[in-house]
């Protein structure tokens, strides 16, 4: 197994054993009040209670060792003591378990195989630009959180990267033209031999009437509260920030 199969894996098995862990608890606790209502936690006269205490004793150890393999392949001091098993053990499993959890759950990427290549893809992209260092760190960090699965966050750093260029590209312009005449004479739109169906120069146009209408392209997701973004539109996002970024 690779390092996110096996996170994957313990992620799984410790889910499980957290489970397990808070049956056992319900399952003690209503024996202890059995035994409480029966004479006092006197079992002499109760084998079937002696023998479902017992029983649960003997599934908590299993429980415990399992969970001490688990969780010693992220630290021994994690362990559980398997020779002192009392009414605080299950607790441990649950509350040490539940840590666990969160430090595997950030280690799990939320992206497909394909979505993880892209974002190899897209570094690239971004190192190779001849750029400002900060447009370049913001595409970073839209790239970044991507990477962590925070769809929002990324398209709120693109946005305002959109916003950024779409303003420099307005303080170069002295002769009156438009962003896109501008990027025409300039050489810098994909010719028609290279962009027949005119993709590029129809992207930067869409991308301008959005800045436009809301007088800041970033805005479209700040002020909509019910703007819940896929992370295809993310990625989506920071390619078109990447695209506009490259021509200043």
């Amino acid at each position: 197994m690779d390092v996110e199969q096996k996170v994957n894996y313990y992620y799984a098995a410790l889910v499980n054993i957290i489970e397990k862990a808070n049956n056992l608890k319900n399952r003690e606790y209503e024996v202890r009040n059995d035994m409480a209502s029966y004479n006092g936690f006197n079992l002499e006269g109760s084998p079937h209670l002696n023998w479902e205490f017992n029983r649960i004793n003997h599934e908590t150890r299993d429980l415990i060792r399992e969970f001490n393999r688990l969780s010693v392949q992220i630290g021994k001091d994690l362990l559980i003591n398997i020779e002192q098993v009392t009414e605080e053990s299950l607790h441990g499993v649950t509350v040490r378990g539940s840590g666990i959890l969160a430090i595997l759950k950030g280690m799990i990427s939320p992206l497909k195989p394909e979505q993880t290549k892209e974002i190899g893809v897209l570094r690239e992209r971004i190192n190779k630009l001849e750029i400002e260092d900060i447009i370049k760190k913001n595409l970073l960090f839209s790239l970044k959180e991507i990477e962590e699965g925070h769809s929002l966050a990324s398209m709120l750093i693109s946005g305002r990267i959109i916003d950024y260029c779409i303003s420099k590209l307005v303080a170069v312009i002295k002769d009156g033209s438009s962003i896109i005449e501008y990027l025409e004479k300039s050489g810098k739109l994909a010719d028609k031999k290279e962009d027949i169906k005119k993709t590029e120069k129809n992207l930067i146009e869409k991308l301008l009437e959005e800045h436009n209408s809301e007088k800041s392209y970033r805005n479209r997701a700040v002020h909509n509260i019910y703007f819940f973004p896929e992370i295809d539109e993310a990625f989506r996002e920071l390619s078109n920030s990447i695209r506009l970024a490259s021509k200043l």
